[in-house]
C-alpha cells in the first residue's frame, strides 16, 4: 500500500500516537489498573456532585470495594472508607459497612 492516501496527496499517520489517551484508573489499595473513558468519569463525578479528580483519587477495584463493604479496613481510616464507599458504590454499601451518611458528608458510626 502506498504512503499516500488516494486522491489526497497526504501521508498516512497510521503509526502516529493518539493525542487523547485512554484514562486508566488505579486502585489505591491493590494497585490494579482498569481502563475507562472520559464520559464515564464525567457522569460518575456529576452523580456524586464532585470532580473527576476526586473520583480518580478514591478509586478502588471491585474486589477491594466488596471487602470494604464487609467491614474489612484494608489499612484505611474510617473517613477514607466512608468517602471511598460513597464515591465507588451505592449508598447500600455505606450502610452495610456501618456508616451513617448525612446530606453534607458521611459519618462513621460505632
Amino acid at each position: 500500500m502506498s504512503d499516500f492516501i488516494h486522491n489526497r496527496g497526504m501521508k498516512s499517520n497510521i503509526n502516529a500516537p493518539k493525542a487523547n489517551k485512554t484514562p486508566v484508573l488505579t486502585c489505591i489499595v491493590s494497585g490494579k489498573n482498569r481502563n475507562t473513558n472520559q464520559e464515564y468519569l464525567a457522569n460518575k463525578a456529576s452523580k456524586a456532585n464532585t470532580t473527576v479528580d476526586e473520583i480518580v483519587s478514591h478509586y478502588v477495584s471491585r474486589e477491594v470495594l466488596k471487602n470494604l463493604r464487609r467491614g474489612e479496613k484494608q489499612g484505611l481510616s474510617d473517613q477514607q472508607i466512608s468517602r471511598i464507599l460513597t464515591l465507588n458504590g451505592k449508598q447500600k454499601g455505606v450502610k452495610a459497612a456501618g456508616i451513617r451518611t448525612t446530606k453534607s458528608e458521611a459519618v462513621v458510626t460505632a
